[in-house]
C-alpha cells in the first residue's frame, strides 16, 4: 500500500509540473501505460471474453469508491445512460424529467432509449434542478428523474428524492461531470436507483472515452451487464435468449486499463484540486461582484462556477471573461446551452422520435421559458476551467491573471448605454 501512495505521489509531482509548462490535462496519474501493455500483451483485448479481466477489476474498485454494491463498465457515458433508462424500464410513452442547461447527451440519451425527454429549468444557487419548477414538471407520465451534478456540484438530492419518493418514481443520478463529490449522505450517486459516470473528454478522469454505471441492486446490475451485450443473458443468468431491445455497449479491455489507473491516482489528484480551490474561494472574498456557487454537498471542481453579479461590477460578464481568457485562464460558459435553443428542438425535428400522443406535452414544453438557465447562460456565471487549480503554481498563477483582468477590464470598460427615452 505504501508504495502505491508513493506512486500516486511521484505522479501527482510530474502533474505540477506539466501545469508549469501549460500542458494540458490528462495526464498519466499513476501506472497507465504498464497496464494497457499487459493487456495489450494478453489474448484479451474485449470484455465479451475472458476471465479476470481488467473491467472486473474496474467494476469491483469503483464500487467501492463510490460506496455502491456494484458497477457496470459501458464503453460512453451516454451508454451508460441508456442502459441504465433501459433496464429501468423506460418506454417511448414515459417521461423523464431533467434540465434543460445540461449536455445534450442527456436528452439524446433519453430518446434513444425510448423515452421522452421533458425539460425543466435550473437553479442559479447550486446549478441543479430548480426544486419548485421540477414539482411542476412531473406529472402521470412521468417514470424517471434524472439531476445533474454539473461541473461536479452535487444537486439537492434530498429536495428531489422527496418529490420523487411521494411519486414512486426512480431517480438515475448523471454524475459524469462528479466523480469524489459528496452529497452530504455519501458519494454521489449512491441514493439512487442507478447513476452514471464517464471517462470521456473533459471528465473528473479520462480514458479516451468509457462510462460506468453504479447501483445498489445486484439484480438490476445484472440485467445492465446483460443489456450492454446485445440483450445477451448467458453470461449473467445462464439463459440463451434474449428479452429486450439492447445495444453493444461493452468496454475496451484497453480503455478499462487505463480507467483503472486513473481511478487509482484520482483521490491525490482531487485533495490537490480542493486545496488549491479553497486558495483561491480564500482569494475571492475581497471581490464583491463574483461568489462562488455553493451547492448542497461538497463539490469535486470539475469546473470552478462563478456568480456574476452585474449590478456590483464596473464592467460586463464578457467582457471579464474574454479578457481573464486571453490572458492565459481558461474560462467557459457556466452552464450548457439550454437545449430548446438547438434546432433539433426549436424547428420540430424531435417529433420523429416522440409518440404521437406526447406531441402536445413537448411542444409546451420544448416552447417553454426557462428563465434562470437562460440568464445563468447569457449573462450571470461563468466556469474557470480545472487546468487553473492542477497545482500550487497553476492557482497562484490564476490570481494573478485575475488581478490582471480586472485591472484591463476596468481601465477598457464599456460606456454606459445611452439613456433611453419614454413617452
Amino acid at each position: 500500500m505504501a508504495g502505491s501512495k508513493s506512486k500516486i505521489r511521484q505522479a501527482l509531482s510530474r502533474a505540477k509540473n506539466w501545469v508549469q509548462k501549460g500542458a494540458q490535462y490528462p495526464w498519466a496519474l499513476r501506472n497507465e501505460v504498464a497496464q494497457v501493455t499487459r493487456v495489450l500483451r494478453s489474448s484479451q483485448w474485449n470484455m465479451g471474453y475472458g476471465v479476470g479481466q481488467v473491467h472486473e477489476t474496474l467494476e469491483k474498485e469503483f464500487a467501492e469508491y463510490t460506496g455502491c454494491a456494484e458497477a457496470v463498465a459501458v464503453n460512453t457515458g451516454g451508454m451508460a445512460l441508456q442502459v441504465a433508462m433501459r433496464a429501468l424500464g423506460i418506454t417511448p410513452a414515459d417521461e423523464v424529467v431533467h434540465q434543460i442547461d445540461t449536455c445534450l447527451a442527456n436528452a439524446f440519451a433519453v430518446l434513444n432509449a425510448g423515452g421522452t425527454p421533458i425539460f425543466v429549468d435550473s437553479n442559479p444557487e447550486t446549478m441543479g434542478l430548480s426544486i419548485p419548477a421540477l414539482e411542476k414538471a412531473v406529472g402521470p407520465h412521468t417514470k424517471l428523474i434524472v439531476p445533474v451534478h454539473l461541473w461536479g456540484n452535487p444537486d439537492n438530492i434530498s429536495e428531489i428524492k422527496r418529490i420523487a419518493q411521494t411519486r414512486n418514481i426512480p431517480i438515475l443520478e448523471d454524475c459524469c461531470l462528479a466523480l469524489g463529490a459528496t452529497d452530504g449522505a455519501g458519494h454521489v450517486g449512491h441514493q439512487a436507483a442507478a447513476a452514471v459516470f464517464s471517462f470521456g473528454c473533459v471528465k473528473p478522469i479520462q480514458a479516451g472515452e468509457g462510462g460506468m454505471i453504479v447501483a445498489q441492486d445486484r439484480a438490476l446490475a445484472k440485467e445492465m451487464r446483460a443489456i450492454r451485450n446485445w440483450g445477451d443473458r448467458m453470461r449473467e443468468f445462464g439463459e440463451g435468449d434474449v428479452k429486450t431491445l439492447a445495444w453493444n455497449g461493452r468496454m475496451s479491455e484497453i480503455i478499462a486499463a487505463v480507467a483503472l489507473e486513473q481511478l487509482r491516482g484520482y483521490p491525490t489528484l482531487l485533495k490537490e484540486i480542493r486545496a488549491n480551490t479553497e486558495q483561491f474561494v480564500d482569494y475571492l472574498k475581497k471581490i464583491p461582484w463574483v461568489t462562488p456557487v455553493h451547492s448542497p454537498g461538497r463539490s469535486s471542481y470539475n469546473q470552478f462556477i462563478l456568480r456574476f453579479h452585474s449590478e456590483r461590477a464596473p464592467f460586463s460578464r464578457d467582457s471579464f471573461s474574454t479578457t481573464l481568457r486571453a490572458l492565459g485562464a481558461g474560462t467557459e460558459p457556466a452552464n450548457f446551452e439550454p437545449m430548446n435553443r438547438y434546432s433539433f428542438f426549436k424547428k420540430g425535428s424531435w417529433k420523429t422520435w416522440v409518440p404521437q400522443n406526447r406531441h402536445l406535452t413537448c411542444t409546451k414544453n420544448y416552447n417553454a421559458s426557462f428563465p434562470n438557465a437562460d440568464r445563468i447562460f447569457d449573462h450571470t456565471h461563468f466556469g474557470i476551467c480545472r487546468n487553473n487549480f492542477l497545482g500550487k503554481d497553476a492557482v497562484k498563477t490564476l490570481i494573478q491573471r485575475f488581478e490582471k483582468a480586472i485591472n484591463e477590464s476596468t481601465l477598457h470598460r464599456e460606456a454606459p448605454p445611452l439613456a433611453v427615452s419614454r413617452k
